[in-house]
Order: C-alpha cells, then structure tokens, then sequence
C-alpha cells in the first residue's frame, strides 16, 4: 500500500510487480471538513485586517526552516516591485525553530502585508482562511497542508522536485489544482503566484471544485476503507 502513483512507478521500475502495488493516498479528518466546506462562505477577514484588496496568500503548517518561508516572502517584494502585483500573506501554524522571519518581513518593508496568525486547531477558522484566500503556498516540501488547502477549495504552489516532496504534491494538477515553480527559485515562485493571479484574480467556484474533486475522489477515508475491502475479498 502506497501513499501515491510516484512511488508507485519507482517501484515498478525497480523490478516490484505492478499487480501488489496499490496506492492508499492520504487523508485527514475529512467528513468534520466537508460539513465544515458546506458552512464556508466569503467574508472581509482579509480586507479588515490588511485595509486593502489586494491577493491573499495563505501557509498553513510548522514554521521551521525547512519549510522556506523566506523564499515565500522574498517572492512577495518581487511581485510587488517587478510585476506590480502586491499581495498579503497569512501564516499560520507554530514557530517550531527559530527562523528569523519576522525580521525578514521587516527588512522586505512587508510589515502591513504579513499576518502571523498563531497556531490554530479551529477547522472553522481553517476552513475560512483557506476559503477566503486565492492561494495556498508551501515553498518547501509540502504534505498533508496540500490536502487541508484543497479540501477547503483552495488552490496550491508547491516545488517540482518531486524526489524531495511529500507523496501528496500528486494532489496538485498544473493549472487546474495549483502550479509547481524551480525548487529554490524565487524568481520562478514569484512569476508563479503571479501567473496564477492574472489568468484567476479570484476562486469562483469552477476552482473550487476541482479543488474538491480530487479530495473526493481519492484522499478520503472512504476511499481507502474500500480499497482495503476490495484488497482483503
């Protein structure tokens, strides 16, 4: 049983046979979520706490070094001076190392457009959080973030260094569910978030079901209790 098709094909390339292979995906607590998604509804969250209209990027996950946080924040001063495209950023989630971003925002003169949002457990304000903003971003290995994001209908940036990612980056389909820029080019996640932003200035709900579709679909306990049936007859 396997967390996703990537793995899936490595092992068939390394000789395993393709018959004894199943992918289980991943899920989270996914039936509290959906009657969560079934309440969600847009509000001025964003607007009141930035007094602007501009995006909404949104990190949901621990604040440690190996997330690249920093790259997320760099990309944010590039598309504000080069694409002219300023945008706000909520963070969330609990400071597990010392990583020195609040004084990154500082110095990037970023201050009225980054919100630390705390650690938080509420799938209410979750829900609302990723349902209130245009993109999730998780510029290091991104994991189970990737299914919260999307279940709530929210789009997802993530690297392309596959070998180097969590299984559950197969969530995202280009375009559709998200991007994936250069791992470690600030300039590429820039002109993603960018890109993404010009051709969907806003999540209507063409976006968000796609979002939900994959979830449905495969990362979700149902799924797997019956594959487990299917594989145990």
């Amino acid at each position: 049983l396997l967390y996703g098709d990537y793995a899936r094909e490595l092992m068939i390339e390394e000789g395993f046979k393709a018959y004894k292979l199943h992918c289980i995906y991943n899920s989270l607590d996914y039936d509290t979520q959906v009657e969560v998604r079934k309440s969600l509804k847009e509000t001025n969250i964003f607007k009141e706490k930035f007094g602007n209209d501009y995006p909404v990027l949104c990190y949901v996950g621990r604040i440690q070094k190996s997330k690249k946080l920093d790259i997320l924040i760099e990309a944010m001063s590039i598309l504000s001076e080069r694409f002219k495209k300023p945008v706000n950023l909520v963070i969330v989630g609990k400071e597990a190392e010392e990583t020195g971003l609040e004084m990154l925002v500082e110095k990037c003169n970023l201050s009225n457009n980054v919100w630390f949002y705390g650690q938080c457990y509420n799938e209410e304000e979750l829900g609302s959080i990723f349902y209130n903003s245009n993109l999730c971003v998780s510029p290091g290995n991104v994991g189970l973030t990737a299914i919260h994001s999307l279940t709530y209908g929210c789009p997802l940036i993530t690297h392309d260094k596959f070998e180097n990612q969590g299984p559950e980056f197969e969530s995202i389909t280009p375009g559709i569910t998200g991007y994936f820029f250069e791992e470690n080019n600030i300039n590429d996640l820039a002109l993603k978030i960018n890109e993404w932003l010009e051709i969907h200035p806003i999540n209507n709900d063409i976006i968000r079901n796609d979002c939900y579709k994959i979830i449905d679909e495969r990362y979700n306990p149902h799924y797997q209790i019956e594959l487990l049936k299917r594989l145990l007859k």
